[in-house]
């Protein structure tokens, strides 16, 4: 008899995030674990569209570095302005993200605070019951991980631009760098090549953003069913 090799199926592992019973929670707790889970596929799908806009821009800036400005259009300024459309819808996701993942501790902890409090991961953060949880530590990710940090410094600056109507935000809409009062002094290789490097930091700050917000899903989500012994 010839033998037969048994191969071991793999089964995938759910992740932490999604191993949630919501009968054990209340019906807040459930709605804002959904929003987190929206909010978190919207940010993927942005993020999908900034990599998409990134490549059409990093080739417009290989077309001027080619020197062949004839070959370039008023069309490709505008996947710039895509481009930045995209990383500030970005920004704008993450900051409800922030709240989102804090209210749905808030309601998964029972902790008492109402949905319009303000600076919600502020406090949630500082409250006993989060520290005993240990996710303190999740939430001061905000204010510590670099990419965190961009994207809401970032989407902080967009609203200070619109609110007081000020140009002097270091923003551009073509994403030019806007560090150096002497731009105009540099070289056109070397000004395209920070160009370049300027665009390529927004998107990579974007992907680790993702990474984290994936990743503090599953952290959360484990620890309040530790703290809660589901």
């Amino acid at each position: 008899m010839k033998k037969t090799n048994k191969t071991k199926k793999k089964t995938s592992k759910r992740k932490p995030f999604f191993e949630f019973n919501k009968s054990k929670f209340t019906r807040k707790a459930v709605k804002f674990h959904n929003e987190v889970n929206n909010t978190t596929s919207e940010l993927i799908i942005i993020n999908i569209r900034i990599d998409r806009s990134l490549a059409l821009c990093k080739r417009d800036i290989e077309i001027l570095e080619k020197r062949s400005p004839y070959l370039f259009s008023k069309e490709h300024l505008q996947d710039f302005s895509d481009l930045q459309y995209h990383v500030e819808n970005f920004c704008f996701r993450a900051s409800i993200y922030r709240d989102k993942i804090a209210h749905f501790i808030n309601q998964a902890l029972e902790i008492g605070f109402t949905e319009q409090e303000a600076d919600i991961a502020g406090k949630i953060k500082r409250h006993g019951v989060a520290k005993n949880a240990l996710l303190d530590t999740e939430l001061k990710k905000f204010t510590s991980n670099k990419s965190f940090i961009w994207a809401l410094q970032k989407r902080k600056t967009m609203a200070h631009r619109m609110y007081y109507n000020s140009k002097d935000t270091g923003y551009h809409s073509l994403m030019i760098p806007q560090n150096d009062a002497d731009n105009s002094k540099k070289s056109n290789k070397i000004f395209l090549k920070e160009w370049k490097s300027n665009i390529a930091k927004n998107a990579q700050l974007a992907e680790k953003f993702i990474i984290g917000a994936l990743n503090l899903n599953d952290l959360v989500m484990s620890k309040i069913n530790k703290y809660r012994k589901f």
